[in-house]
């Protein structure tokens, strides 16, 4: 796939968690308190943009909530 049509997917959370290798309540609680991408709510399901996870792995120190430039829903 295309790099730009893959940073547009969303992520479910066992895809996350896969990707990052945090459990699930480490996942929560990082998004929470705005050290890891906000997931988006669709009703009852919930995503994370793949372009913030991604962003969020090549240097998870560094980020934080208000780096990112795909928030907002």
């Amino acid at each position: 796939l295309p790099a730009q049509r893959c940073a547009a997917a969303l992520m479910r959370l066992p895809s996350v968690m896969a990707a990052t290798a945090l459990a699930r309540t480490t996942v929560w609680h990082k998004a929470r308190n705005g050290s890891f991408p906000a997931p988006i709510r669709f009703g009852r399901v919930t995503a994370w943009r793949s372009a913030d996870v991604l962003r969020w792995l090549a240097d998870p120190a560094a980020w934080r909530a208000d780096s990112t430039t795909t928030a907002g829903g």
